[in-house]
């Protein structure tokens, strides 16, 4: 690489780069915008309100940050899932919901006991 140890380690050492920085705060109003939607948003989402706000960057560079700090949006289907099990407390239990509901949480790869 002709770069000798001591030159190596002295960079590592030294102060961040510019790019470091600002990932850092791009990285801050990520989670403060992942916050903001429940912990729903994915990084298409989060770079769409970014673009928004007038902060533009990519989105690979928003899922770079967001992998890095655990961070990850809710699959649509997860949500689906979480709703019908939600209704399973509303609606009264006559044969029609319950096959209705059995049917439904089958599709989602739900247990269907209920």
């Amino acid at each position: 690489m002709g770069v000798s140890r001591s030159g190596f380690h002295a960079c590592q050492a030294g102060e961040p780069s510019a790019r470091d920085i600002a990932d850092r705060e791009l990285t801050e109003l990520i989670r403060q915008i992942h916050a903001a939607s429940r912990d729903s948003y994915g990084a298409p989402r989060i770079h769409a309100e970014l673009a928004d706000s007038g902060t533009h960057v990519g989105r690979e560079r928003v899922e770079r940050l967001m992998k890095a700090v655990g961070l990850a949006g809710v699959a649509v289907a997860e949500v689906l899932a979480r709703r019908a099990a939600m209704s399973l407390c509303v609606l009264p239990l006559t044969s029609w919901t319950a096959t209705f509901m059995r049917t439904r949480r089958m599709r989602f790869g739900l247990p269907t006991s209920l």
